[in-house]
Formats: C-alpha cells, sequence, structure tokens
C-alpha cells in the first residue's frame, strides 16, 4: 500500500492547502495545476513531485537588477558615443572632400583661362582666385616646350600663400600670335 500524507490537506511546495477535508484539498491543487497546464492527465498528482510547481502566496516581484540597469546604460553608452564619433569623422571627411573638389575646380578654371589667353612667358606667376566661395592661391609654372608655340603649365592650387597644395593640374598651351589673337 503506497504512502499516504496526513489528512490535514494537501501540500504545494511545502505549503499547506487547507481544506475541509482531504478531497477538497486536492481539487483545489488540481484546479490549480491543470489551470498551469501541470497535469499530466493522468488522475494522480505526479505534478507535485516531476514538475516545479505553481506559487502560491506573495507574488515574485519580477525586473531588472541595479546592476543588469547600469551595465545596459554601459553598453548604451558606449555604443552612442562610437555612433557620434562616426558621424563627426564622416562630417570631416565629407567637408575635405568639398574642399579638395573646389580646389580641383579652382586648378581647372586656371589652366582653361591660360588656353584662353594666348601669350605666356616662360616663368612663374601667383595670384587669387575666388571659387566656391573661397579665396585661392592659384600658382603657375610655364615652362617652354620642344615646340616654340606649345608651353607645358603646371597650375598648383592651395588654400593660402604658402599652405600645402590641395590640387595641381597640368597641361600644354598653345600660344597664339598676335594674328591669332585678333580671330
Amino acid at each position: 500500500m503506497a504512502y499516504r500524507r496526513p489528512s490535514g490537506g494537501a501540500r504545494v511546495r511545502g505549503r499547506r492547502i487547507r481544506a475541509a477535508d482531504p478531497a477538497s484539498a486536492r481539487r483545489r491543487v488540481h484546479a490549480v495545476y491543470v489551470a498551469a497546464g501541470r497535469h499530466s492527465g493522468s488522475g494522480r498528482y505526479d505534478a507535485l513531485r516531476f514538475f516545479r510547481p505553481i506559487r502560491i502566496g506573495r507574488p515574485v516581484k519580477r525586473g531588472f537588477t541595479l546592476l543588469e540597469v547600469l551595465v545596459a546604460l554601459a553598453v548604451v553608452a558606449l555604443g552612442l558615443s562610437a555612433a557620434f564619433a562616426a558621424t563627426g569623422q564622416s562630417a570631416r571627411t565629407a567637408e575635405q572632400l568639398r574642399v579638395r573638389t573646389l580646389a580641383q575646380w579652382a586648378a581647372a578654371d586656371a589652366l582653361t583661362a591660360l588656353r584662353l589667353a594666348g601669350d605666356l612667358p616662360s616663368g612663374q606667376a601667383r595670384r587669387e582666385e575666388e571659387i566656391g566661395g573661397r579665396v585661392w592661391w592659384v600658382e603657375y609654372r610655364v615652362r617652354q616646350s620642344a615646340a616654340e608655340t606649345l608651353r607645358d603649365v603646371e597650375v598648383r592650387v592651395g588654400p593660402e600663400r604658402n599652405a600645402p597644395v590641395l590640387a595641381a593640374a597640368r597641361g600644354v598651351v598653345r600660344v597664339r600670335n598676335k594674328a591669332e589673337a585678333g580671330l
């Protein structure tokens, strides 16, 4: 014969469920386990022995501990700082690209102006040009080439007089004589 508990009521996780008789206590436990889906359906209360029973009594307070919140906050802070750093780097790169593009335009514009001018003495010249709302320092170096009517021209562009060169352009310019210039 199987061991039977004393008739004071059924137990769930060490707590006694009190009822007028043992059968009604078992029915209450059975109702709790069936509602939670923990009854095997065999008619026996094996859920009491093999499954984790439902806690009856004070509800368990669930949530995050202070340590978990601080760790999550640190992870979010690191992620945001990395995102802001990447955004700043992207903005700096975009500005550098804009400045270099304007310098290339200034060099190409200066070379085109020399081609249209026609008369180019050999030597070096400097001047300021405004392109894109900025003033650029443009330096020309004109050298005699093998042909008498052609000149090798190198144009260097920087933001200031002695600043590093941001853009350079090279080309060959045909020197026009006075009769061609009048056309």
